[in-house]
Order: C-alpha cells, then sequence, then structure tokens
C-alpha cells in the first residue's frame, strides 16, 4: 500500500531529507509516484528505503559496538598490568617477611650462645635488652609487612573480582554482536517480495 513522503519517514523515524540521501534518477520512478500535489512512497519504495535506513543504523550500531570493544579490551590489559604489580609487589613483601624470620632465628641463637658463655651478669643483661630491642624492632617490621601484604590481598581479590566481571560482560556484548549479525543475514537473504508478505 502506498505511503505519503511524510508519513512514511515518520514512520521509518528519519527526515524527508535523510530520505532523499538514498534516491537517485535511476530509483526515483521506482521510490515515488506523484499524486496531486503530493509524493507517495510505493511499495518497491518502502522497502527499498526501509532497508538502506536499517542497514545504516545497524552499521553504527556495530561501529559503536566495537569502538566500546576496544575501551573494554584496553581496560582489561591495564587491570592485567596492575595485577601483575602487585604481585610483584606481594613477591618482595614474602621475600622480606622471610628475610626478617632469619634474622629474628639469628638473634636468637646469639642470645643463646650468650647465655652458654656465662658473661658477667651485667654484660649479658645489656646484651639481652639490646637483643630485646633489635627483636621487637624485627617484630614490628614483620607487623608492617604482613599488613601490607593484607592490603595487597585484598586489592588482588578485587582486581580479580572487577577482571571477572568485566569478562562477563564481554561475553554477553559478543553474544549480543553475533545475535544482531544473525537477524542482518536473516533480513538481508530475505527476497524483497517476501519482506511484505
Amino acid at each position: 500500500m502506498e505511503k505519503s513522503y511524510s508519513d512514511f519517514a515518520k514512520e521509518l523515524g528519519v527526515s524527508k531529507q535523510k530520505l532523499n540521501y538514498y534516491v537517485n534518477d535511476e530509483n526515483k520512478e521506482k521510490i515515488f509516484i506523484k499524486k496531486g500535489n503530493k509524493n507517495y512512497v510505493t511499495e518497491f519504495g518502502q522497502e527499498y528505503l526501509y532497508k538502506k535506513t536499517k542497514d545504516k543504523n545497524e552499521k553504527k550500531e556495530s561501529e559503536k559496538k566495537e569502538k566500546n570493544f576496544e575501551v573494554f579490551f584496553d581496560s582489561i590489559k591495564e587491570k592485567d598490568k596492575q595485577i601483575d604489580k602487585l604481585h610483584q609487589l606481594l613477591d618482595q613483601q614474602q621475600r622480606l617477611s622471610l628475610q626478617d624470620k632469619k634474622l629474628l632465628e639469628e638473634y636468637k641463637t646469639e642470645l643463646s650462645n650468650l647465655k652458654a658463655l656465662k658473661m658477667p651478669e651485667e654484660e649479658l643483661n645489656i646484651g639481652i635488652e639490646q637483643l630485646k630491642k633489635e627483636l621487637e624492632k624485627a617484630n614490628d617490621e614483620i607487623d608492617q609487612n604482613q599488613a601490607k601484604l593484607a592490603e595487597k590481598d585484598k586489592q588482588i581479590e578485587k582486581d580479580e573480582k572487577i577482571n571477572k566481571e568485566w569478562s562477563e560482560s564481554n561475553k554477553e556484548l559478543e553474544k549480543e554482536n553475533e545475535s544482531l549479525k544473525m537477524e542482518l543475514q536473516k533480513v538481508q537473504s530475505k527476497k524483497w517480495f517476501q519482506f511484505w508478505k
């Protein structure tokens, strides 16, 4: 059924000028028919213009999604770099913690050796006090390192959660994109006279 030019443009949600973009001298007679002072769009013209505007919109949507994918993948790469850096810091903190433990064992051994030498009580007390201070300092450093490790663990857990959410979001976007492609192929494979049945 023929439709007026303005009504058909409204139906597609585009301006009449936009529809004119797809009309040329070769197809003008097939697309339009003039009745009185009004232009009407033929059935062929309706199908032709519908397909052209839809293809354009789908192309824009596809380009937008591709751009979003690029931004998304860049974000994932950046997160991966941050996670690698956090792992390096965690390894460094673990090495420091092991060194501190080794130092504590050495202090304990030294203390035992001092006791075995039966040094004069005053000198022994001075040595013990000094060792206690060093042990306390070492313990404080261990506590600080453990607190830092706990913070790093929390950050890594948080980053992995974000990474997982992004991965799931990416899968959903890929499914949606695949679905749109299949729909487009279905529409393109139909003959124009089947389209209006």
